[in-house]
Parts: structure tokens; sequence; C-alpha cells
């Protein structure tokens, strides 16, 4: 996606808050908007931006360990990439534990990372780093329309091996990953995933 993968990790305050301690998106807007210290504006931006895209929650009110976390925390070399995994993977254990309806997590990390490992021979889209930066919102929609209306749903599609993805690079047929760790994170991802699926 683009985030910074390497990195210290970002230690949160696991504590219990109740929402009526923790400011709205709309407050937290409006307090963007007011900011002139540029450290102070990048601090309340990473918690909008976990709270809209990267870790949002279910009532999209943001992560509450988040929001009282140290502000000075949020600034530096941080592994985002772990924090936007490992937040995923708690919200799909925390779902399965409670048969909920939603799941918390970044839902666009996992539409980029399906459709880059499924094989859909109708639609060529380019291998790209950050792989996000290849799918637009009209792409997107195109996607899902056509994997529904041909297969009748998800998950019926051939998945890519790395090992056929380095193939596909290297006859030129998608441009070549400019991170060589690119390939051992997807190993990882890919790990994760079908950990967390058993």
């Amino acid at each position: 996606m683009g985030i910074p993968h390497s990195g210290r990790k970002l230690i949160v305050d696991k504590g219990t808050v109740k929402a009526s301690q923790m400011s709205s998106l709309k407050d937290i807007e409006s307090m963007m908007v007011d900011i002139d210290d540029t450290k102070e504006f990048k601090q309340v931006f990473f918690i909008f931006a976990c709270a809209t895209l990267l870790a949002p929650t279910s009532h999209l009110e943001g992560s509450h360990s988040l929001w009282y976390t140290p502000r000075e925390q949020l600034l530096g070399n941080i592994n985002w990439g772990e924090f936007v995994l490992e937040f995923f993977i708690q919200a799909i254990h925390e779902h399965r534990r409670k048969d909920g309806v939603w799941i918390k997590g970044c839902l666009m990390f996992l539409q980029i990372f399906y459709f880059s490992i499924s094989n859909f021979p109708t639609m060529y889209v380019e291998l790209t780093t950050p792989r996000i930066a290849a799918w637009n919102h009209f792409l997107v929609k195109q996607r899902i329309k056509l994997e529904l209306e041909m297969l009748g749903g998800f998950g019926k599609v051939e998945l890519v091996s790395t090992s056929t993805e380095q193939n596909q690079i290297e006859r030129n047929e998608a441009p070549a990953v400019d991170d060589p760790n690119e390939t051992e994170d997807f190993d990882v991802i890919c790990a994760l995933m079908e950990a967390t699926q058993r």
C-alpha cells in the first residue's frame, strides 16, 4: 500500500477506553484544519488515517488505544505496515470469536491483496509497487462486477504463486518490483493469511 514496512514497532496503549472519551472523526477533521504546528498535525493526521483507512473500526470512530497512545510515539521510523497487518489479523480473530457481522481493519488492503494474488484472465492490471497504485475506484468496481457476473462469487479464481508472479515479471508482462523485500513480504503475508484462515 506504499506505507513504511520497516522500522520500530508501534506500541499502543491497550487499556479500555470508553467511546465517550474519544473525539469523533468530525472533531479530528476540525482539529487538523486548526493546527498550525507541523509535528502536531502529523500526529493527528496519523490517527485520522488509521481511523478512516489503515485500521478503521466497525463504527468508524477510530482506534481508542491509538487515540490514547502518547502523540510523540506516532512520529519517527514506524513500521505502519506491521501495525495495519496486526490490527487486521486481530480483527479477524475477534470477528470469528464473536461471530460478528463487520470486520475491523483495512478492507482495501484485503481487496488489493486478493486482486494481486488471483489470476483473472479477462482483466489485466499492471503489477506495480505499491500494488495499490494500479487500482483506482473504477478498476476495483469493474473487477468485483466481472468476478460476480462471470464466476458467481469470490474465491473461485486460480491463485498466483510468487514464482509465477516472478516469471511474469521476467517475461516483461508486468513492471519489475523496485523493493527487493517485496516478494519476501508477499510470502509472509500469504503465510499469515493462510494461518488466519486455518
